[in-house]
């Protein structure tokens, strides 16, 4: 069974791609892929979709200028999704932050290399580091195991270690060497898959994980079980 915790619904015009919800379904059927987390800008779309469908669970995309009275999130759109990248603040508003932390939710925020991490990038892992560290019952997930680039993973997972409340998916990473080095930093229930479609493909992201040298257990844990452990 495979759990994806990153998907992206709607189009994609960057890249010159578009996942429909017929797209969804017949990726879903085509990989085994037990529950789907979806990322999606359009509320209304999101809540139908999560609430027709249960192994379908949903993200909700927010930006800096969101307050706790946008967010939808309840027992299916479990979380929220930020990237910095698209605005001029690196961080969700401190009314989301502390919503967020009242309810112990769940802040899937983007990571990436620019500027190598470093904290004047609104999407270096830092960032993420310092929600953490101030909001200690968010779950902060990095998506692309904290900035895609080798050296800033490790960075991102080092500075992690003894911080519970810190998570990490797979998407976007093509080194099986990541895997192997956040395995052995941090608990495998702290990882978890993500395909990042239509952006990134299913079998690169799947065999970056599966050739990891890393016994099947953890494996099993990245693909499936740490995303249940999140939910709890």
């Amino acid at each position: 069974m495979i759990s994806d915790v990153h998907i992206h619904l709607g189009e994609r015009p960057e890249i010159n791609r578009t996942l429909t919800i017929q797209d969804l379904h017949e990726y879903i059927d085509a990989n085994n892929i037990s529950n789907a987390v979806v990322i999606d800008t359009n509320k209304t779309r999101l809540e139908a979709l999560t609430h027709d469908n249960d192994n379908i669970y949903g993200f909700q995309w927010i930006t800096e200028r969101d307050t706790s009275k946008d967010l939808i999130l309840d027992k299916k759109i479990i979380g929220c999704k930020f990237h910095g990248g698209f605005g001029n603040y690196p961080r969700p508003s401190i009314d989301v932050l502390e919503c967020l932390n009242d309810i112990k939710g769940i802040l899937l925020m983007h990571t990436g290399r620019y500027k190598d991490g470093n904290i004047l990038s609104n999407s270096s892992y830092l960032h993420s580091i310092s929600i953490a560290k101030e909001y200690p019952n968010i779950k902060v997930i990095m998506a692309h195991m904290g900035g895609t680039d080798t050296n800033i993973c490790k960075a991102a997972i080092d500075e992690s270690v003894s911080m519970p409340n810190v998570y990490f998916d797979t998407s976007g990473i093509t080194t099986p060497y990541i895997i192997e080095y956040a395995v052995e930093k941090i608990s495998s229930e702290r990882i978890m898959f993500g395909s990042d479609i239509p952006w990134c493909s299913f079998k690169s992201m799947f065999y970056t994980v599966n050739e990891a040298r890393i016994p099947a257990k953890y494996k099993g844990n990245i693909f499936h079980h740490s995303l249940e452990l999140l939910k709890k």
